[in-house]
């Protein structure tokens, strides 16, 4: 499994704050935006096209993840994409 920087994970989390995401949801958050950011990695997507989103959420399905599970991955990703627009900067 790919490893996110801790400079991202620490941005993420922060975000995640001021986002008003309670701290007990951060961890599902954190641990989708790895999950996505190794797909991209493994099937070579880059992961911060938002054209990526769909196919990674599809093999989710396929992979007979929860439809709940499948909307936290969704709002996870859409929060990292939110993130990185407003720090251009920010890199895996």
């Amino acid at each position: 499994m790919l490893k996110i920087p801790e400079s991202v994970v620490l941005r993420y989390g922060s975000f995640l704050t001021q986002r008003g995401i309670p701290a007990t949801s951060h961890g599902y958050h954190k641990k989708w935006l790895r999950y996505y950011l190794d797909y991209c990695h493994k099937y070579r997507f880059y992961y911060l096209n938002s054209d990526s989103l769909p196919n990674f959420l599809n093999k989710l399905k396929e992979k007979k993840q929860a439809e709940i599970q499948q909307k936290q991955a969704h709002e996870s990703v859409h929060l990292f994409y939110e993130l990185a627009r407003q720090q251009p900067g920010i890199k895996k």
